[in-house]
């Protein structure tokens, strides 16, 4: 249960970073580059994943 409080607390923090980095600095690319980042990890972890069970 508390990791649960944990991953929710992490996905909160990096949006509200993120939505500061918009309003006060303007940086318009940041949540492009979040989803970005987010795609490339989990086609990164998938690719482990299928290498740990040996499926290719």
């Amino acid at each position: 249960m508390v990791l649960n409080y944990i991953w929710i607390a992490f996905f909160v923090v990096a949006f509200v970073i993120a939505l500061f980095r918009l309003v006060v600095m303007g940086d318009t690319e940041v949540f492009p580059e979040i989803m970005n980042s987010t795609f490339a990890s989990s086609k990164t972890a998938f690719e482990i994943s299928l290498g740990r069970k040996g499926v290719r």
